[in-house]
């Protein structure tokens, strides 16, 4: 064998190690998750009465709408979404316009909802939601509907509760209908997401809750926070793997659906997911180990594990593709119709389970339909986009050693406090 022979043969175990292996361990994962979600049903929980549980939105710079061109408007169209008889608790975070004022404007516009408005100068989403929950657990309520400022309450008014009283219920989080190719791309990987996690729950606990939206138990909740570092990126990981090394479990209700507004444009998307999302893994890969390597039975069912894993194994196996992608496409571009018929196989079945299992439809176009195809594409450049997030995520990671500081201990020191009275309105307890 000579030297080409054996580069191009060392190339091919290469990507048969990377692209192959990771993607075949997907396509298993998938093929579990359309068995679970075809044979095992979801079981009907507690429904809450709205005195048991407040909405709690965090909100950093909220007050202009690039879609509505309005100032607030989507918190406004966020308030009309939220059924009658929940209060809303607004924790506005070190926000540098108008976001306050607004707060308060729609406060007084609906003088009939119990609707709160309180400030944190510390910054940091959790913080934020931190500083709410302590709020609502002083008014009684034991339970807390997580909505990002962004998002709309659809499907059912009435949330439930799983039996065994989890930690967190997630929810499942949909786009709401758009026309660019990256919005469409998206809707495809929200509902693959959605499928993924009822399965996830079904055979055990679901992985996480969407950081736009979550039922959480408040003493659950606050506990965890002890352990949080209250830093905005990669906290909706951290929560959920906080609750799994506490052995807390994460259920997942399909009757209440979340709207979301994912990003429009390339740009828009790049900053949220290469600069944010994909760091989280890298900066939370300690926490992935804790709860991938527990031992069976303390830790969530074996279908999250895997997915923890794989997502671990993910951060390392990225690298390699550098190498073994331009190798295979130079030397074997043959082999590249194994992983498309893979990735097509996976996400037309996920695609399926979801429309199959969840009451929230999608309108099928031709551009719908267009995408689904060309959906690897898509995921290529999520690849692209976790490269991108590595270096800093590594950062983070590192840094963590040595910050010790967590959302409980800023509230210990008194970092969250109340802006003064002229700013923001003083929390009163209502009638509920």
């Amino acid at each position: 064998m000579n030297l080409t022979e054996s580069a191009f043969v060392l190339g091919v175990a290469w990507f048969l190690a990377t692209f192959g292996l990771s993607f075949f361990l997907d396509f298993l994962k998938t093929i579990f998750e359309l068995a679970i979600n075809s044979t095992i049903r979801e079981l009907p929980g507690r429904r809450l009465d709205p005195k048991e549980v407040c909405v709690v939105v965090p909100c950093h710079n909220s007050a202009n709408d690039p879609d509505q061109n309005e100032v607030g408007q989507w918190l406004l169209e966020l308030v009309k979404s939220v059924p009658a008889g929940y209060r809303i608790v607004f924790s506005e975070n070190a926000s540098t316009d108008s976001t306050l004022q607004v707060l308060n404007k729609i406060r007084n516009q609906f003088p009939e909802r119990a609707i709160d408005v309180i400030a944190c100068d510390q910054p940091g989403k959790m913080n934020a939601v931190h500083r709410a929950v302590l709020f609502a657990k002083g008014l009684g309520y034991r339970y807390f509907l997580l909505l990002d400022d962004d998002v709309r309450w659809t499907g059912s008014s009435i949330l439930e509760v799983s039996h065994y009283s989890p930690a967190c219920t997630a929810l499942p989080v949909v786009p709401s209908e758009g026309k660019s190719w990256i919005h469409r791309s998206q809707i495809i990987e929200y509902q693959m997401m959605v499928a993924s996690k009822r399965a996830q729950s079904l055979v055990g606990s679901a992985s996480m809750a969407s950081g736009a939206a979550g039922l959480f138990t408040i003493s659950d909740f606050v506990e965890a926070m002890h352990e949080h570092d209250g830093k905005h990126i990669g906290d909706d990981t951290m929560a959920a793997l906080i609750f799994h090394v506490r052995k807390k479990r994460i259920a997942f209700g399909s009757g209440t659906v979340i709207r979301t507004r994912p990003p429009q444009t390339l740009k828009v998307w790049w900053k949220q997911r290469a600069k944010r999302w994909e760091i989280s893994p890298v900066k939370n890969m300690n926490w992935l180990a804790r709860t991938g390597f527990k031992l069976p039975g303390e830790g969530p069912g074996f279908l999250t594990r895997w997915m923890f894993l794989y997502r671990l194994f993910v951060v390392f196996n990225d690298v390699l593709r550098i190498v073994s992608f331009p190798l295979i496409l130079w030397r074997a571009p043959q082999l590249m119709l194994g992983v498309l018929g893979m990735t097509w196989v996976s996400v037309f079945a996920k695609v399926w389970m979801y429309h199959k299992f969840f009451e929230l439809k999608h309108s099928w176009d031709r551009q719908s339909i267009l995408m689904l195809f060309l959906y690897p594409g898509y995921a290529f450049l999520c690849w692209f986009s976790r490269l991108y997030a590595i270096p800093k995520g590594l950062v983070y990671y590192f840094k963590s050693f040595f910050d010790k500081e967590t959302v409980h201990a800023q509230a210990q020191y008194g970092h969250l406090v109340s802006r003064s009275d002229d700013r923001v309105h003083e929390p009163s307890v209502r009638d509920r």
